[in-house]
Parts: C-alpha cells; sequence; structure tokens
C-alpha cells in the first residue's frame, strides 16, 4: 500500500495489536539485511523468497506466512526475529525530510525531535485500544524505527505460539507447533 493512502496518527483516537494476523496474510514482508541473515542462520533459505525487486521476503504458503502459527501469531517474535516491517505495522514514521501532507496531524514530538508519524487504515486495530496509550505506543514506534532492537510491549500482542522445534539434517529448525513444516 502507498504511503499516500496511510493517515496522519490523529486521525484515529486509539490503537491496539489484535494479533489477528490478518497484515501477515495481506502484504508482503520484506525483511531487512539484519532479518534476512537471522532469518537464514535459524531457518536456512526456505521460508526466504527474493521479489521482483530483488528484496529477501518471508515466504507465504497456503494463504499465510510459513512462520506464522495457525492462530495468526508470530513464530519469530518470541525469538527476537520479528521483522522490522511487522514491528512498525500499521505505521509509518519518517523524520522532517519525509513530510507527505496532512503534516500538522501526522507531526509528532519524540526526545526534542519532530517525527511525521502516518497510519494504515486498513489495521483492525483501529480505535479499538485505550486513547491514554496512543502517545506511548507512538513513543514506542518511533524508537523501534530508530533502532529495530528497542524493546516492544505497546506495539505488539500479548499472546505467543508455543514453541518447539527440531533441527534437520542441514541443521536448521523445522518447526512442529503451529507452523506450517518447511525443510
Amino acid at each position: 500500500m502507498s504511503l499516500r493512502k496511510y493517515l496522519p496518527w490523529r486521525s484515529i483516537q486509539s490503537w491496539r495489536r489484535m494479533g489477528c494476523g490478518r497484515c501477515c496474510k495481506e502484504y508482503q514482508v520484506i525483511l531487512s539485511l539484519y532479518g534476512y541473515a537471522s532469518v537464514l542462520r535459524t531457518f536456512g533459505p526456505s521460508p526466504i523468497r527474493i521479489d521482483s525487486f530483488g528484496n529477501p521476503c518471508l515466504k507465504q504458503m497456503r494463504g499465510r506466512y510459513v512462520l506464522q502459527a495457525e492462530s495468526g501469531s508470530c513464530i519469530l517474535q518470541p525469538l527476537s526475529l520479528k521483522p522490522l516491517a511487522c514491528k512498525l505495522w500499521p505505521f509509518s514514521v519518517g523524520g522532517s525530510e519525509s513530510r507527505r501532507g496532512c503534516q500538522e496531524e501526522a507531526l509528532f514530538h519524540h526526545r526534542g525531535k519532530e517525527y511525521y508519524i502516518y497510519v494504515n487504515p486498513a489495521c483492525t486495530g483501529m480505535n479499538k485500544g485505550k486513547p491514554e496509550e496512543l502517545p506511548l505506543t507512538l513513543h514506542e514506534t518511533v524508537e523501534i524505527s530508530q533502532k529495530p532492537s528497542a524493546p516492544q510491549k505497546q506495539t505488539t500482542s500479548n499472546h505467543f505460539t508455543s514453541i518447539e522445534s527440531s533441527r534437520g539434517e542441514d541443521g536448521h529448525a523445522i518447526w512442529i507447533d503451529e507452523a506450517i513444516s518447511f525443510h
């Protein structure tokens, strides 16, 4: 989805991660270089595909990512391997160079700096959280955008799939819980 279709953050009253997994089914997850290396090291090349632009992405099978449990939860999250795109969803954060319209409504101050935060209106968590928690969520979102390893509390669901794995002949993890098995 183009950033032009995103709304400035002030156009919503609240947000919370629903843990529904819809975003994982409907959007392509492009991996950062670090994310690509981490997934490759842990699982081997099976859960990764290269898109038409040369970007490493998580592979989908049967309508969901191979590292997504049937419940919708992310198997990468408890391993601290959750992709940056997923950590930031449904928000898009940029500095003053990334103003894209509706600047007043998108402006957010964090640690003395100006950021412009937009939100994807397709997210089912819009206006379903506590309004008083939205500023905390936005501060955390900026922190994660600046430092992807920053802790995630407000911007993540509270349910995880259990993690059980075994190793294949090549030494890479084979998930035997709710995830799609691949090898």
